[in-house]
């Protein structure tokens, strides 16, 4: 079961039309009238929640200067000082 979506960007100065596609990928819960002809794979229950991918590190600063920013801050603290 595909179905064809036809999309187009907001912005009226843009003007882009693109095709998208929808898709069934599987059945969470069947259903109570069937059809024989069509077939959708069951998904698979899981008993524990996922752990989330990021939780093995801390996160990036979010303006991703690593750190540049702290190191430039304390610099200009210690030339105040001196």
């Amino acid at each position: 079961m595909v179905r064809e979506l036809r999309l187009t960007c907001e912005n009226i100065d843009c003007g882009h039309v693109f095709v998208a596609q929808l898709s069934v990928i599987r059945t969470l819960r069947p259903a109570e009238q069937p059809n024989p002809t069509v077939r959708i794979p069951f998904g698979t229950w899981r008993s524990q929640p996922a752990t989330p991918a990021n939780d093995d590190s801390p996160p990036l600063p979010a303006n991703d200067d690593h750190g540049i920013g702290i190191a430039l801050a304390a610099m200009l603290d210690a030339n105040m000082t001196t």
